[in-house]
């Protein structure tokens, strides 16, 4: 693997809110690493990002044609992934103190079994955004769903919120299975081997199989004491064609996964817990994908 720079990014682009997207990547040019910005654009027209600043040099691809949250990413991926040690898929609607990504890399260089790493994702009002679960059940989608938009808290049972990581402390750092694609912090090696994102899932879904491709892999992390903002819009609960678009890879995820009888979902689920850095714990003796070299078998 080459070491071109000490972290790409990848940001997918569809019609973009140019403001926010000012704001992530000046939160990009607030970190002191040696960056790489690769900017996938879904519009149907070329995006005019020339009057956009940033420190950090942007490589910008179009097909004028919309391929999806994950092919989009997929794409940088293809082209780039050797190119440094790290890959962060972003959102581009998301900001933060650059300095964070320092220290979530510093951490991961400390421990090298975490194949996926997030920040705590907040709302720009700094309430805290449950985007970081347990895998779901298909009734956890309703539940969600229904709370969403009708209210009805009666339908928070103590599995559904058991689901949402109600039972933890989210102030402090989590294993978890389920990591929003918003910042998704991987290890290079990791994402080559799991393959990316899922080309069948266009839209909804994706981070979720990604994520939980991973956690049979490598500890999946929420660095819980660092914050990220994330102007959440929630499409699919506003825009019928997208609520159309969201059931569809519903369905689609538990066809791939098992619906009702899922036993990996079960083991994964019941193995989250409070991360422990490596220095103040026991290293076992596969605590590290060091010691798991076929974890990076390229796909």
């Amino acid at each position: 693997m080459g070491n071109n720079y000490d972290l790409v990014v990848s940001v997918v682009i569809y019609k973009p809110n140019l403001t926010y997207l000012q704001q992530t990547l000046d939160s990009l040019s607030d970190c002191p690493l040696n960056i790489q910005v690769a900017l996938h654009d879904n519009s149907p027209t070329r995006t005019h990002i020339e009057k956009l600043r940033s420190k950090h040099p942007i490589r910008y691809s179009w097909k004028a044609k919309n391929l999806g949250f994950g092919r989009g990413h997929n794409w940088n991926i293809r082209k780039l992934i050797h190119n440094s040690k790290y890959f962060l898929i972003l959102n581009p609607d998301v900001y933060f103190d650059g300095h964070i990504l320092t220290e979530m890399i510093h951490r991961m260089d400390q421990d090298s079994s975490i194949g996926l790493s997030i920040p705590k994702i907040c709302h720009p009002s700094g309430h805290l955004q449950m985007v970081n679960r347990r895998l779901p059940r298909p009734q956890d989608y309703l539940f969600n769903f229904v709370n969403s938009n009708l209210g009805r808290r009666f339908l928070s049972t103590q599995t559904y919120k058991k689901y949402l990581l109600h039972d933890m402390n989210l102030n402090q750092p989590i294993e978890c299975p389920t990591i929003s694609g918003c910042f998704m912090l991987f290890r290079s090696p990791v994402l080559q081997s799991v393959g990316g994102f899922d080309k069948r899932f266009f839209l909804y879904l994706e981070d979720t199989d990604l994520s939980r491709r991973t956690a049979k892999k490598a500890k999946t992390v929420v660095f819980s004491d660092l914050v990220a903002n994330h102007h959440w819009s929630r499409g699919a609960y506003k825009n019928i064609r997208l609520f159309s678009l969201f059931v569809n890879n519903l369905v689609r995820y538990f066809n791939k996964w098992g619906w009702f009888f899922d036993n990996e979902r079960d083991l994964l689920n019941s193995k989250v817990c409070y991360y422990t850095p490596i220095l103040t714990r026991k290293v076992k003796r596969n605590d590290s994908l060091l010691n798991n070299p076929e974890m990076f078998d390229s796909v």
